[in-house]
C-alpha cells in the first residue's frame, strides 16, 4: 500500500510543522498545495517535502481540495489539515495498518478528534471518509464543510486523528460569509442550512438558527442521518428565545431519528428534569441514554459523537435526578459511576461526599 498525503494550507505557520512531524515517514508522497500563504507556510513545507503547488483562493475547499487529489501519484490518497496531528499511539497503529493492509477497499473511514476536553480526553468524535483509492474518481463538493464523493468498497480502521486549533472570530466570520452566500443561492442544500444554523447558534443569532435548522430537519430526505448537531443546536436557540414549547416539541417529534443517540436522550431528560420537573420520566430517560453507543451497526453513519454523553454526562444527570427524588443512595451511586470517567473532578467528589454525609445521618 502506497499513500499521498494532500493537504491544501495557507498562513499555517503556527501548525504545519507539528502536523508534518507528527506523520513523518508515514507516506509515500507528501503533496502541499498553498492558497495564498503571507507567512513562514511555504518555508516550513520544504523542510519535509518538494512537491508544493499553488492554487489561487476562490473562497472553495472543495476546488482546492481536488486540485490537490489531481497532484497525488501513488495507489491511496490521504487528507489531513495543517492543525491536525497522528499522536504517537495512533502513528504506530496506522504503520501496523499500512503494513497488514490486503488492497481490499476504496475508502478507509477513520475516526477524527475534533475536540478535546481540558483533560487531553477526546470531547467530540466523528467518522471521516480518511483514505481513498486514487483511481477511482473521489472527488469534494461543497464550498466549505466539504464532501468526500465517489464510489467503491467500504472499510473502517480504529486509527485516531486529532484536530489541535480552537476556531477563531476571523475564522468564524469566514465561514459565516461563505456559508450565507450558499443558503441564499439558487443550488442551495439542506445541508448548506445545517451548516448555517449551527454556526448562527454558536454565535448568538438565535432567531435566525431557528429558521435555518428547521428547513434542514424538516427537509431532509435521509432522516437517519440528520445531527445531532441540528437537534442540539435548535434546541439551544428555542431555550435561548424563551420558546420551550417549541424546544419540547423539536425533540419529542424526532426520537426515531434520534434513538442511537444519547445526546438527544440527555436533552430529552435534562428538559423533563428542570423543565417540567417529572423526574420519573427524566429518569426513564437518562436511563435510555445509558443503552445508546451512537454508532450505527456499520460504523458508516455515525456522524459525530460527543464522548461526553456516553460516559460521564448521563450518569451525572441521573444523579442529579435522583437528589431531587430525594434517593440519595442511587444518587452516589450514579455520580460515582459519573466519577470513573472523570477522574479528577473536584465538584463531583464534593457532592458524593456530602451525600454520604446525609446517607451516614439517615443511617444513625
Amino acid at each position: 500500500m502506497t499513500i499521498s498525503l494532500c493537504m491544501i494550507v495557507k498562513n499555517e505557520e503556527n501548525n504545519l510543522g507539528n502536523c508534518l512531524s507528527s506523520v513523518e515517514g508515514l507516506f509515500d508522497e507528501i503533496n502541499i498545495v498553498d492558497t495564498g500563504s503571507t507567512d513562514r507556510t511555504v518555508e516550513i513545507a520544504q523542510k519535509y517535502t518538494e512537491r508544493i503547488f499553488h492554487f489561487d483562493w476562490i473562497n472553495d475547499f472543495s476546488a482546492a481540495r481536488n486540485f490537490s487529489f489531481s497532484k497525488a501519484t501513488k495507489e491511496y490518497i490521504i487528507w489531513l489539515d495543517a492543525d491536525d496531528i497522528i499522536d504517537k499511539e495512533n502513528y504506530d497503529k496506522f504503520m501496523e495498518f499500512k503494513r497488514n493492509f490486503k488492497n481490499d477497499a476504496d475508502c478507509i473511514i477513520m475516526p477524527y478528534i475534533i475536540d478535546t476536553q481540558d483533560n487531553g480526553k477526546p470531547s467530540l468524535v466523528s467518522q471521516r471518509e480518511r483514505i481513498v483509492r486514487n483511481n477511482k474518481n473521489f472527488y469534494w463538493t461543497r464550498p466549505i464543510h466539504e464532501n468526500l464523493k465517489g464510489q467503491g468498497t467500504v472499510s473502517h480502521f480504529e486509527v485516531f486523528i486529532t484536530h489541535t486549533k480552537k476556531q477563531t472570530d476571523a475564522f468564524i466570520g469566514r465561514n459565516i460569509s461563505i456559508l450565507e452566500k450558499a443558503v441564499n443561492s439558487s443550488d442551495c442544500e439542506p445541508i448548506d442550512n445545517y451548516y448555517y444554523g449551527v454556526l448562527l447558534n454558536g454565535t448568538g443569532r438565535h432567531a435566525e438558527a431557528v429558521e435555518q435548522l428547521s428547513l434542514f430537519i424538516n427537509n431532509n430526505k435521509n432522516r437517519r442521518l440528520t445531527g445531532i448537531d441540528a437537534f442540539i443546536a435548535i434546541y439551544n436557540s428555542y431555550i435561548a428565545l424563551g420558546d420551550y414549547e417549541n424546544a419540547y416539541k423539536v425533540l419529542a417529534l424526532n426520537e426515531e431519528v434520534n434513538k442511537d443517540k444519547s445526546e438527544y436522550y440527555c436533552l430529552m431528560g435534562f428538559f423533563m428534569m428542570n423543565y417540567l420537573q417529572d423526574y420519573d420520566k427524566a429518569e426513564g430517560i437518562f436511563k435510555k441514554a445509558l443503552d445508546c453507543t451512537g454508532k450505527e451497526a456499520d460504523m458508516i453513519n455515525c456522524l459525530q459523537r460527543y464522548e461526553q454523553y456516553y460516559y460521564f454526562k448521563p450518569w451525572n444527570f441521573l444523579g442529579q435526578c435522583y437528589v431531587k427524588k430525594k434517593e440519595y443512595k442511587n444518587a452516589c451511586d450514579a455520580f460515582s459511576e459519573a466519577l470513573k470517567y472523570d477522574e479528577d473532578n473536584e465538584e463531583l467528589k464534593e457532592l458524593i461526599n456530602k451525600l454520604n454525609e446525609v446517607l451516614a445521618k439517615i443511617d444513625i
